[in-house]
């Protein structure tokens, strides 16, 4: 039981299915490729070892431009492939990180999935359903929950702007914690700033890791997940 957001679950219904059981282990490792209802299996052999960015950035640069349509993949990394148990799944930079989702996927000798699909979702009654979204739109757009300025769009402003310690709830948010942690005296003491996985780290580089810094100027905008009535607006 995990979750991501992200594509996956768009792509894989543009693909030609609504869900996968995979069983079973293969004797090497190997992708799995579903293309527009057709799946195979791909020899994956020199792509074991590698981390999740190098993984997904191959497939993307082999697979896309193939078709038009929709491109996700989902991969596992190093841990996953020695079976560390709290190893995640990680699709479109977005990790399915609960319940150690990873550790099942390299026990099958699996390292990626990769969904093309250009097909379309069947609607019954296009017009009915373009009126049903309107008026849930509509209704998220003014309950006083899900309104913008409301509890739930700061919510997301707090994932994906640095705050200072206090956020726009009036407490800290996980940004906040994080900045906090990494410019306390806690870290300078410890010398445990955020590299190296808490490994390794020296005072200097210590101002470097606070949530406002990595955010600027390298976040250009919000990531939003599929149709998302909130960011994507």
């Amino acid at each position: 039981d995990s979750y991501a957001g992200g594509l996956f679950g768009p792509a894989l219904k543009f693909a030609g299915f609504d869900a996968m059981a995979i069983k079973g282990k293969a004797d090497k490792p190997v992708h799995i490729v579903v293309d527009d209802g057709n799946i195979s299996f791909r020899d994956a052999g020199s792509f074991w070892g590698l981390t999740t960015t190098e993984t997904e950035k191959r497939l993307k640069d082999e697979f896309r431009g193939k078709k038009k349509g929709k491109l996700s993949i989902a991969a596992i990394g190093p841990a996953a492939e020695k079976g560390v148990r709290f190893s995640g799944i990680v699709s479109d930079r977005r990790m399915f990180g609960r319940g150690g989702a990873g550790a099942v996927m390299g026990s099958k000798n699996l390292k990626a999935i990769v969904l093309m699909g250009s097909g379309k979702v069947p609607i019954a009654d296009e017009a009915r359903f373009s009126e049903v979204v309107a008026r849930c739109k509509k209704a998220l757009s003014e309950h006083p929950m899900t309104k913008k300025g409301g509890p739930f769009p700061r919510m997301v402003i707090i994932f994906n702007e640095p705050a200072t310690t206090e956020s726009v709830l009036g407490r800290p948010s996980s940004r906040a914690v994080i900045t906090a942690w990494s410019e306390g005296a806690l870290a300078r003491s410890r010398q445990a700033a955020e590299t190296e996985m808490h490994r390794a780290a020296t005072p200097s580089v210590i101002p470097n890791t606070t949530a406002a810094v990595q955010s600027h100027p390298w976040s250009l905008t919000s990531l939003a997940c599929w149709r998302c009535c909130w960011v994507h607006e």
